[in-house]
Formats: structure tokens, C-alpha cells, sequence
């Protein structure tokens, strides 16, 4: 058995290898110069996160253009810079995911608040590697997920006709919004009790007694902490 690796062993790997490389190049170059727009018009593609209930604890914002803007390798953006403007303000981290992609990152300490509407605004004039820029400002807003009931249990009866329900929220509460917001029927008030040991958790009662054990939430949903 010859085990004897030669220069000739060794040229045919590199060959496959060098052809891969360009292949990837090349496909790229199609593919970039096919996606870009021939006007000098720039536009933002699209925008992440949008909509309202957008899903906590949210990390990432981006937004994309329909075009490059930087070459790659120029990815990291000063904050004191950015062409993004976010209300109400958080501490991002800026840079490009790819040359259309512009991303805030953010710490899981400094994650976007839940129940919060945020307004992003894309500054007009970024420039595009063709020369196209962006006209107009680009607004959009979205409001990451308010607090809500995801389900209940009894637990005890408290007395006659005042039952003690463990209600779990999406979310950590104030108690007192849940106080506001949460009425057994035709009973107006209700207390509650925070578990000290699972935060999303609360035990709620009637302040009277029930003619029946239904209970509804407000209008306006408990607010989050």
C-alpha cells in the first residue's frame, strides 16, 4: 500500500478548495448586483421588531435597507453617530449585521422595557455605497407585550362564598394594578397577595362575599413592573 503523499496529492485539494472560493465570490457579486435598485432613491426594506405584543425581554432592533451602505469589514458604529434615534432612549450597542443591516444590541440588563411603546427613527441622508440616500426620515413605532392573565387556579376558600384564586401573569405586576383592574363579578374590590417566591404569581380574594365565583379583568390591563 503506497501511503506517499506528493505534490500532485496535494494540488487537486487545493485546486477544489481555490475553485470553491471563487465560486462563492462570484456568486455573491450576482447576487448583490442583482438586488440592488438602479435608482438613487434609497429605502428602507424592512424593520425588526414591529407591531404591538412584540414578545419580552427584547434584545435587537434593525433595520434594513434595500442596498448597501458599508463595505464589509465596516461594522462597528460610534452611538454618538448613529443615524437612529429611539424613543424612549435605550443604551444600544451599534453595528451592521451586513452591509444593509444597521442592529442595536442590548444587554439582557438592558433589555426593552415590557408594556412600552417605542418610537425608532431612521435619520434622512444615509448615504448608500452607489450614492443613493435617504430622503425622508423613517419612522415606525412598536409596543412590546403588556401584561395579561395566563391562567388560574383555586386554592382555598378563605370563608364562606370568598374563594382565594393563584392567578399567573405573562409578566411581573404591581400590586396595585392588579387590585384596579381585577373584580370577582358583581364585587368591585379584590385583594391580593404577591408570591414572594414566583414573581409572575399572585393570589387574589373578594373584599366581600361572592354570589358567584366568576371573576373579570378591567378595561385596562395591570400594569408592569
Amino acid at each position: 500500500m503506497n501511503n506517499k503523499i506528493g505534490p500532485r496529492s496535494l494540488a487537486a485539494p487545493a485546486a477544489i478548495t481555490a475553485a470553491g472560493i471563487l465560486m462563492a465570490q462570484a456568486a455573491w457579486a450576482a447576487f448583490d448586483s442583482a438586488a440592488v435598485p438602479a435608482d438613487f432613491d434609497l429605502k428602507v426594506l424592512r424593520v425588526v421588531p414591529a407591531g404591538d405584543q412584540v414578545p419580552a425581554p427584547g434584545r435587537q432592533i434593525v433595520v434594513t435597507l434595500d442596498r448597501p451602505v458599508v463595505a464589509i469589514g465596516l461594522m462597528a458604529v460610534d452611538a454618538g453617530v448613529s443615524p437612529v434615534g429611539i424613543s424612549p432612549s435605550v443604551n444600544c450597542l451599534w453595528h451592521w449585521l451586513d452591509p444593509r443591516s444597521l442592529a442595536c444590541e442590548l444587554t439582557a440588563a438592558q433589555a426593552l422595557a415590557s408594556a412600552t411603546r417605542y418610537t425608532v427613527t431612521l435619520a434622512a441622508g444615509i448615504t448608500a455605497q452607489n450614492g443613493a440616500k435617504l430622503k425622508q426620515p423613517y419612522r415606525w413605532a412598536f409596543t412590546t407585550g403588556r401584561p395579561a392573565v395566563h391562567g388560574y387556579s383555586f386554592t382555598t376558600w378563605r370563608s364562606p362564598g370568598t374563594p382565594v384564586l393563584r392567578l399567573v401573569f405573562n409578566q411581573p405586576v404591581s400590586q396595585d394594578s392588579v387590585e384596579a383592574n381585577l373584580h370577582f363579578g358583581d364585587v368591585a374590590g379584590v385583594v391580593t397577595t404577591p408570591d414572594p417566591y414566583d414573581d409572575p404569581w399572585a393570589n387574589i380574594y373578594p373584599t366581600s362575599r361572592l354570589g358567584s365565583p366568576t371573576f373579570t379583568t378591567a378595561s385596562s390591563p395591570p400594569a408592569a413592573v
